[in-house]
């Protein structure tokens, strides 16, 4: 058993005298139904070496199978926290049930540097019991396109208890 795992990607310390970060998000909610994608570019100018671009992007969605609609605060330009329309309890409440699906993608590699690339798939099951708690079960392909360490598939199943306060 490994005691430690490399990173999927990574470029490794690059000098630079100065780098730009550009970036677009967009989110929509239509009813119990929610997308949101971003999508990043940055240009980095190397200290003793080419000028360089790294760009990655994800698109998510989300539908809530027990009705809820995800809430959106304007003024922070973010999604909300999800209020169970029935929060789960002993008298028979079964909080909100949401299948989730999202892909990321970040590509690593320019000229002089081999940080990889990676796509990965995400399809997910939340729990969520009442606005503070949640389980989630995921299951994740990731495809990895990498210099260094070749190319490789990895397959992922993840649980997660959160109590958020």
């Amino acid at each position: 058993v490994p005691t430690s795992v490399p990173p999927f990607v990574d470029t490794g310390p690059i000098s630079t005298t100065n780098f730009n970060l550009f970036s677009a998000e967009g989110g929509l909610v239509l009813g119990s139904l929610y997308v949101q994608s971003e999508a990043i570019y940055v240009l980095v100018n190397q200290t003793g070496g080419p000028d360089l671009s790294f760009s990655g992007a994800y698109a998510q969605a989300g539908y809530f199978l027990t009705g809820e609609v995800r809430s959106y605060n304007h003024k922070a330009g973010v999604f909300g926290r999800v209020k169970p329309l029935d929060n789960f309890d002993a008298r028979g409440g079964r909080g909100a049930w949401e299948l989730a699906t999202r892909w990321s993608y970040i590509d690593l590699n320019d000229k002089n540097i081999s940080g990889g690339r990676l796509n990965d798939v995400t399809l997910g099951l939340n729990w969520y019991l009442n606005p503070r708690t949640r389980f989630q079960f995921n299951y994740i392909h990731a495809f990895l396109d990498s210099p260094t360490f070749g190319d490789s598939d990895a397959d992922i199943f993840a649980l997660r208890g959160q109590i958020d306060f």
